[in-house]
C-alpha cells in the first residue's frame, strides 16, 4: 500500500507541476462553470407550443401573433416532441378549460408568460379561464442533464490522459526502466498509476454537482458510478501511454482516442432509442445511460448494478484487446 501511495503522490505531484497536466485535472471543472453560466441562457429561449388536431383556427392565429403553434395528428406524437430536449408546451383546450403540459422543468415565470399568451389568445376580452399544467417527469433542464453527463465522462478520460502523460514522460526520461530493478511488482506499478484515474473523477464529479446545482441524487449511487466508469479511461491512459513516443505523438493519439469513446455518447442523446443497440459495446454509452437514470432519479441499486456489471464487462474488451501490449509497452 505504501508503495501505490508513493506513485500516487508522484503522479499527483507531477500534474500540478506540469502547466498542461494542470489544465486537464481543472479542466471537468472549467467546462462545469462554463456550462454553469450557459444554464440561465436556456430561460431565454422563445415559447413554442403545439396542439392536437382538430383545434379551433381562430384561436390558432391568436397564438400565432406570439409564438408558434404546430399540429400534431394525435396526443402520442404531441407528447414525443414535448419530451425532446428543448422547451416545448403542449396544449389541450376543451369547451372554456385549457391545459398546459409541461416537462416539469421550465422556470415559473417561462410557464407564467404562456398561460398569459394562452388566455388573450382564448378571451381577448378578459373572460377568465382555469388553466392545468401536466408533468412528464424530468426535473432537470436539458443542458443540466446532458452538460452534466458529458463533463462526468470527459472527466474519466481526463483521468486517463494524467496516467498517459507521466507513462510517457517516464518513458522520455527512462524512469521505468529504473523502476525495473526496484521490488515493485507489475501489478504494484499499474495499480498505484491508477489511483489518480480514480480519485479525480470522484473529485470532479461532486465538485461539478455542487457547481450546477443539482441536489436531487444519491450520492453513494453516483461514487459506484464514478469507480466502475473510471475503468474505462485509466484502460485509455495506459494505452496511450505505452504506444506514444513522445507528448506530441500522445496528443495525437488521445484526441482520436477521446473521439472514439465520446461518439457514442453524441449519438446516444440524438438517435431514437431503438438504434442504441449498435452502441452496446461501449463502455461510455453504458455509463452515460445509468448517469443519466440517477439524475432523473429512475436509478435503483438493482438496475445500477446491472449498469455497473454492463460498464465492467464492456471495459473488459478492452482490457483484454489491450493487455499484451500494455505490458510489453511498460516492460520495454
Amino acid at each position: 500500500m505504501k508503495r501505490l501511495l508513493k506513485i500516487f503522490e508522484r503522479d499527483l505531484k507531477n500534474s500540478i507541476r506540469d502547466s498542461m497536466l494542470l489544465y486537464i485535472l481543472i479542466a471537468p471543472i472549467l467546462l462545469a462553470l462554463l456550462l454553469r453560466a450557459f444554464i440561465p441562457a436556456v430561460k431565454d429561449l422563445s415559447i413554442e407550443f403545439g396542439a392536437v388536431k382538430p383545434i379551433d383556427q381562430t384561436l390558432v392565429k391568436r397564438i400565432e401573433m406570439f409564438a408558434p403553434i404546430t399540429l400534431f395528428d394525435n396526443t402520442e406524437k404531441l407528447m414525443e416532441r414535448i419530451e425532446e430536449y428543448d422547451d416545448f408546451l403542449g396544449i389541450r383546450v376543451k369547451d372554456e378549460e385549457i391545459s398546459l403540459i409541461a416537462q416539469g422543468n421550465e422556470s415559473e415565470e417561462y410557464l407564467s408568460l404562456a398561460s398569459d399568451i394562452l388566455s388573450y389568445s382564448l378571451n381577448p376580452s378578459g373572460s377568465s379561464f382555469t388553466f392545468g399544467e401536466t408533468e412528464l417527469g424530468r426535473k432537470l433542464p436539458p443542458v443540466s442533464l446532458y452538460g452534466f453527463v458529458l463533463v462526468i465522462l470527459g472527466s474519466f478520460l481526463f483521468g486517463g490522459m494524467i496516467i498517459g502523460f507521466n507513462i510517457i514522460e517516464e518513458k522520455e526520461g527512462e524512469t521505468l526502466k529504473a523502476l525495473r530493478i526496484t521490488p515493485m511488482s507489475n501489478f504494484e506499478f499499474i495499480a498505484g498509476r491508477s489511483l489518480i484515474g480514480f480519485f479525480a473523477p470522484i473529485f470532479h464529479a461532486f465538485v461539478v454537482v455542487w457547481i450546477l446545482g443539482i441536489s436531487d441524487f444519491n450520492p453513494l449511487m453516483l461514487l459506484a458510478l464514478t469507480i466502475s466508469g473510471s475503468l474505462i479511461g485509466i484502460v485509455f491512459g495506459f494505452w496511450v501511454g505505452v504506444i506514444s513516443t513522445n507528448q506530441m505523438n500522445g496528443i495525437a493519439n488521445m484526441k482520436i482516442s477521446f473521439f472514439v469513446l465520446v461518439l457514442p455518447v453524441f449519438l446516444a442523446i440524438t438517435l431514437p432509442e431503438k438504434s442504441h443497440i449498435f452502441l452496446y459495446w461501449a463502455p461510455t454509452y453504458w455509463t452515460f445511460i445509468s448517469v443519466k437514470n440517477l439524475l432523473l432519479q429512475l436509478q435503483t441499486w438493482p438496475s445500477l448494478l446491472k449498469d455497473i456489471g454492463l460498464i465492467v464487462a464492456t471495459s473488459m474488451i478492452f482490457v483484454l484487446a489491450t493487455f499484451k501490449k500494455i505490458r510489453a509497452g511498460l516492460l520495454s
